[in-house]
């Protein structure tokens, strides 16, 4: 097993508020869309298509969390 490579660990983001609000709005828009992709696929019996499906929701939720924490 190779152990000489590592993950770097994440940097911290330095990013103003309002930078941040908006890219959590492009993240809205994105799982918007892919939402209205996976109702495209038609109403396929798939758990692996209901699990996708969820995780947008889930995902949506956190994000629209955060607006509302960033608007107060």
């Amino acid at each position: 097993m190779d152990n000489t490579r590592h993950k770097a660990k994440r940097a911290e983001t330095t990013t103003p508020e309002a930078d941040a609000t908006r890219r959590v709005s492009r993240a809205l828009e994105s799982l918007a869309h892919a939402e209205a992709e996976l109702q495209e696929t038609g109403r396929i019996d798939s758990d692996i298509l209901d699990w996708a499906m969820r995780d947008i929701h889930e995902s949506m939720r956190r994000c629209q969390l955060y607006m509302r924490e960033a608007q107060t």
